[in-house]
C-alpha cells in the first residue's frame, strides 16, 4: 500500500491524486498509479 492510497481513503482525494500524477511523470507505463487516479473519478472527499 502506498501513501496515495492511504490518503485516497481518507478522503485526501486532491493529495492522492497528486502523488498518483507525480508517479505517472516519473513512469508513464505505471498502470497501478493511473488505475488509482481513474478510481478517484466521481469520488467525493470526506468532510
Amino acid at each position: 500500500m502506498n501513501l496515495g492510497n492511504i490518503l485516497a481513503r481518507r478522503g485526501r482525494l486532491s493529495e492522492a491524486a497528486g502523488l498518483y500524477r507525480a508517479a505517472l511523470l516519473a513512469d508513464p507505463a505505471n498502470v497501478e498509479a493511473r488505475a488509482n487516479l481513474e478510481s478517484l473519478k466521481g469520488v467525493r472527499p470526506n468532510d
